[in-house]
């Protein structure tokens, strides 16, 4: 299809039927100071007998190491429990939207 006499062409817009969109997590900038605190705080606020306090527990251990790779791949493994409702209400804004970044928006 091609629509002449427009603005789109040469642009980045794309046009078709079931197109995805892949944000590459590859870039994400982490502040692993203000990651760890953050997720301490989170930790405080979660019901210790949660399946979020455990994923954060074992999240807090691995920030400590400011490896992102695996910081990623905890996050994969925990993926229900860090996409939570529980989860989101009780993280802030900042520990959402990174995790969010991380995991590449899924």
């Amino acid at each position: 299809m091609e629509i002449k006499n427009n603005h789109f062409n040469n642009s980045p817009f794309i046009f078709g039927n079931d197109n995805k969109v892949n944000y590459s997590s590859d870039d994400v900038q982490i502040d692993w100071d203000k990651f760890y605190k953050e997720i301490k705080a989170t930790l405080t606020k979660l019901p210790q007998d949660s399946q979020e306090f455990q994923a954060c527990t074992e999240l807090l251990v691995e920030t400590s190491t400011k490896n992102q790779d695996r910081v990623t791949n905890l996050l994969k493994k925990y993926l229900p429990e860090f996409t939570s409702d529980v989860f989101s209400n009780f993280a802030s804004t900042f520990l959402s939207d990174l995790v969010w970044k991380i995991l590449g928006n899924r």
